[in-house]
């Protein structure tokens, strides 16, 4: 379990650099979500399998491997494009927030495809760190109540129900909100596969070949739409660089963390992204975070701790 923890929160610890570096281009320098999908995951994807052919030299790779491959990889072009297209649509809090059930749902979808089952102890610890995550992200933006909503609420839970379920009443007005729930469903079944493609190869050599189809996709959509032409691509090599120094490296590290632990912990763990994403916005970006997020800090805490049982 030290190698499965050392593994996978040091790699969420990089990919919270690159959310920040991510949504600082999105936000402030209005650069495309095509641009910085395809720029971020090229970078990625150049780093892992330069990292590979130079100092590891051609990688063994199973016949069992390609299927999962070809299915994960399919699964991430909806999964990174999606949410990166949620966070320019949509508030971080909100995206966060949904992007935080990941865990909950990897749950179900690793018992059907993999038959893995966490421990009694591991699923409260999941279902912990769920819930300090999705209450880490929110930030109190304020959100609407339907009138039908303000009719069935009682009037004193107003106020809670927009801060609490915030993310969810926003499914209901925003593309953001929607993606971000569609790109965390997504997640929980392409871990999956991600596992049986490394297990059946090497991290390295999967998350270069995962990204760099990726971005392929993505270049190739919008090349086909003549969308490519018009879009600001000034600031393209910032985000490759982001890629290649920060998420190639994160990635091969939560990956790695496959061989140590059953995909309902490391999908977990992974969201421990958040905590440091939030932290980081605090302190680069200047949000403010106060109690809750202290205490939602320390519910993910109890909640990792559980997973060592």
């Amino acid at each position: 379990m030290i190698e499965l923890f050392l593994l996978v929160i040091g790699g969420a610890f990089l990919c919270s650099i690159v959310n920040i570096i991510q949504k600082h281009f999105l936000k402030e320098k209005k650069v495309g979500p095509e641009v910085t999908t395809v720029a971020v995951m090229s970078g990625a994807g150049l780093y892992s399998l330069v990292f590979q052919l130079v100092l590891l030299g051609i990688p063994k790779v199973s016949v069992n491997f390609w299927i999962p491959f070809a299915i994960t990889a399919i699964l991430n072009i909806g999964i990174q494009y999606g949410s990166i297209k949620a966070q320019a649509l949509e508030d971080v809090s909100i995206t966060s927030a949904l992007g935080g059930l990941t865990p909950l749902f990897v749950v179900l979808t690793s018992w059907v495809l993999l038959r893995e089952f966490p421990t009694t102890y591991g699923l409260l610890g999941i279902i912990i760190i769920t819930l300090g995550v999705y209450t880490f992200s929110l930030k109190g933006e304020d959100v609407k109540l339907s009138a039908r909503l303000q009719g069935i609420i009682p009037e004193w839970l107003h106020q809670p129900a927009r801060f609490y379920g915030g993310p969810f009443i926003r499914l209901f007005s925003s593309k953001g909100a929607v993606l971000a729930l569609f790109t965390a469903i997504l997640a929980s079944i392409s871990l999956n596969f991600d596992k049986i493609a490394v297990l059946n190869s090497n991290p390295i050599i999967f998350t270069g070949g995962a990204f760099l189809i990726v971005a392929l996709a993505v270049y190739g959509a919008s090349q086909a739409t003549g969308k490519w032409k018009k879009l600001d691509k000034s600031h393209f090599w910032v985000l490759f660089g982001t890629g290649f120094i920060f998420l190639g490296i994160s990635t091969i590290l939560m990956n790695s963390g496959f061989f140590f632990g059953i995909v309902p912990y490391v999908g977990a763990l992974k969201r421990i992204q958040i905590v440091f994403t939030v932290i980081f916005a605090s302190i680069f970006l200047g949000e403010k975070y106060g109690l809750l997020r202290i205490i939602s800090a320390a519910t993910i805490v109890i909640g990792i701790l559980f997973l060592a049982f």
